[in-house]
């Protein structure tokens, strides 16, 4: 059950990470932001996307950052999980998954980044 709590806590978090009212991205639904993928053209479009992106990096940082202190918890006190998956084998998994999915949303935000400069010096 805890572990439904915390996925579903980092859901909210990936959704929302301290997005601020002037953000649109941070409202938007996952067939909205499709959308903007797919016919993005503009400098602003593409710099806007690099900063969702680069909002995605952070939100996952945090959540690797709660794993690692879960990890480095779990392994100070082995008897707490004796299942399978263990809790240190559970946060093992989750930081690996959360640093990945961090350095995918560093690369999308450095495309989106090239693709505003590329915009740029086109017109």
């Amino acid at each position: 059950m805890f572990v439904f709590l915390k996925i579903a806590m980092a859901a909210a978090l990936i959704q929302n990470p301290s997005a601020t009212q002037q953000d649109p991205l941070s409202h938007m639904s996952k067939q909205d932001l499709r959308a903007k993928l797919k016919n993005a053209h503009t400098e602003q479009e593409f710099a806007l996307l690099a900063r969702y992106f680069h909002n995605q990096a952070v939100a996952f940082e945090e959540l690797a950052r709660e794993q690692k202190s879960e990890l480095e918890y779990a392994l100070a006190h082995p008897w707490i999980g004796t299942k399978y998956p263990s809790s240190s084998e559970r946060a093992r998994l989750l930081l690996s998954y959360f640093q990945k999915k961090k350095q995918q949303s560093l690369a999308e935000e450095h495309d989106y980044e090239l693709k505003a400069s590329k915009a740029v010096s086109e017109r």
